[in-house]
């Protein structure tokens, strides 16, 4: 277990539909990751990959079965502890980039890590610390509009590892990419994640991309 970072357990979850039937999305889902691994997630949309994102992240609870996070279930952790879990262990990336257009690029990657410690000295350079590392050392003051797809992409990154995580979930995080971008993009992110050693789980229907990772899972 030591090597482990996460397991997941007979996972269910279920969506009542407007016509009052029942749609099950996972049933009896499970699955361990270890520790400085990158698990690609694919499937047909629709097969449940963003949900089970939501269920480790602890946005939503399952139906049935359990979420364990460093040997403890994410189910019994207090309101205090899973604010800790959401805000600094886990690091959220999405396919659309979710930059504050009224905000820099700076500003925007530093936001996470304010609410978390209240030191803007210490965000700031964080913030331009990582930055530099996804190649945007030059860009700090922009704002998201000028900045390629690609780009902001990137600053992305950077915010989802400011706060130092241990896991990373991304969902579909070159979707918004055309191939070439998404595949640099792609490959920056993996080697950031192999530098910091960190673990990861990446929903995305690229198979080119998924089988660029340690392991790859379909979901039927």
């Amino acid at each position: 277990m030591k090597n482990i970072i996460l397991k997941v357990e007979g996972l269910k979850k279920s969506f009542q539909q407007p016509d009052k039937t029942e749609l099950t999305v996972l049933k009896d889902l499970s699955f361990v990751l270890q520790k400085k691994k990158i698990l690609a997630v694919t499937g047909a949309s629709g097969s449940g990959k963003s949900t089970l994102l939501h269920l480790i992240g602890s946005f939503e609870n399952p139906d049935e079965g359990d979420i364990l996070f460093e040997g403890k279930s994410i189910l019994n952790f207090s309101k205090k502890r899973i604010n800790r879990y959401r805000n600094s262990d886990i690091g959220f990336l999405y396919q659309f980039h979710y930059l504050m257009p009224e905000l820099t690029i700076l500003e925007n990657v530093m936001f996470p890590s304010l609410i978390k410690l209240f030191d803007k000295d210490k965000s700031r350079e964080r913030g331009i610390e990582l930055l530099k590392s996804v190649g945007l050392g030059d860009k700090l003051e922009n704002m998201p509009f000028q900045l390629s797809g690609g780009e902001r992409q990137r600053a992305a990154i950077a915010r989802s590892l400011i706060n130092s995580p241990k896991l990373l979930l991304a969902d579909e995080p070159t979707g918004n990419l055309d191939w070439r971008t998404g595949e640099k993009v792609f490959g920056l992110f993996s080697d950031l994640i192999k530098d910091k050693e960190l673990s990861a789980i990446i929903v995305t229907h690229n198979e080119k991309l998924a089988g660029l990772s340690d392991n790859k899972f379909f979901l039927h």
